[in-house]
């Protein structure tokens, strides 16, 4: 003869056999606040329930006759990073698995099963954009150092580009040192030039066998001004550095393309460094 069928009081407290002692006893105490339930009921309750040896005997005997009752309940969360709900048991705040937060929606119920949804933190086009501002970092970072390397290879000017800027300042006046491979002016005062010539494949103005007396700091100060035929003044001073050349650069990098571009235009240059703590001033004049 098989044993009488028990209630479940569980589902009249409206819990699960996994609900701890302090929710049971809560359970209990709200029912008897609201005379929702029988008290006997509710005696039988904190007797059956709330002392642990009564509980695991009649846990034992509820799942012998109610069987599905705890194999529908499981405490394990096994989540997946998609958009599908999975089976979390009893759970009541989010959970983050560390590749995407869980929020936990309450969309079905079955005996106090909840259901949650996975979401994604980072969509395909966000992580499209992060990906592409790192690689277009490391991309900028190379030429950065690589530039230099490029710019004497790559794009360097080749012997017809040298050959062609030469030949378009000795058609405006200027002379060729074929053999050294520049041009220059002669200046009206002293045997000086001022030649236009190619350095490490960029085109430096500069004054060619030329002193100057430098300062504490191994610098030299230059003035040049520049007069155009369309009567545009350009005046440049500047400090620069002769180190151990021979020849004086007439202004620094920063300033370099800006005063090639004006001496290409120009129709007299005037050009003033300290020799002998005098000034020297020469001029120079396309023919």
């Amino acid at each position: 003869m098989s044993p009488p069928r028990i209630s479940n009081i569980y589902v009249l407290l409206s819990l699960t056999p996994l609900a701890d002692s302090q929710a049971i006893a809560q359970a209990i105490q709200t029912h008897r606040h609201h005379h929702s339930l029988n008290p006997a009921i509710l005696d039988k309750a904190e007797a059956w329930l709330l002392n642990p040896a009564t509980r695991q005997r009649y846990d034992a005997q509820l799942r012998q006759q109610q069987p599905d009752l705890f194999t529908s309940i499981s405490p394990s969360l096994q989540l997946e990073t998609h958009n599908e709900p999975h089976r979390l048991g009893l759970l009541d705040n989010s959970i983050h698995d560390g590749r995407g937060d869980v929020r936990i929606e309450p969309d079905v119920y079955l005996e106090q099963d909840i259901y949650a949804t996975s979401h994604k933190r980072y969509s395909l086009v966000s992580k499209l954009i992060v990906y592409g501002a790192i690689a277009a970092l490391i991309l900028g970072l190379v030429l950065l150092f690589s530039w230099p390397i490029l710019q004497r290879t790559i794009f360097a000017p080749s012997d017809w580009d040298k050959l062609e800027f030469q030949q378009a300042l000795v058609q405006q006046g200027w002379q060729e040192n074929a053999q050294e491979q520049y041009a220059y002016l002669e200046a009206a005062e002293y045997p000086n030039q001022l030649a236009l010539k190619y350095e490490k494949n960029e085109v430096w103005p500069m004054l060619i066998n030329t002193s100057c007396d430098m300062n504490p700091q191994g610098l030299c100060q230059v003035k040049v001004n520049i007069r155009t035929h369309n009567h545009n003044d350009f005046e440049f001073d500047d400090t620069v550095g002769m180190g151990l050349r021979n020849d004086l650069p007439l202004v620094t990098r920063a300033l370099r393309s800006d005063m090639v571009t004006a001496l290409q235009e120009a129709r007299q240059i005037q050009v003033r460094i300290y020799n002998g703590n005098q000034p020297m001033e020469m001029t120079f004049r396309p023919e």
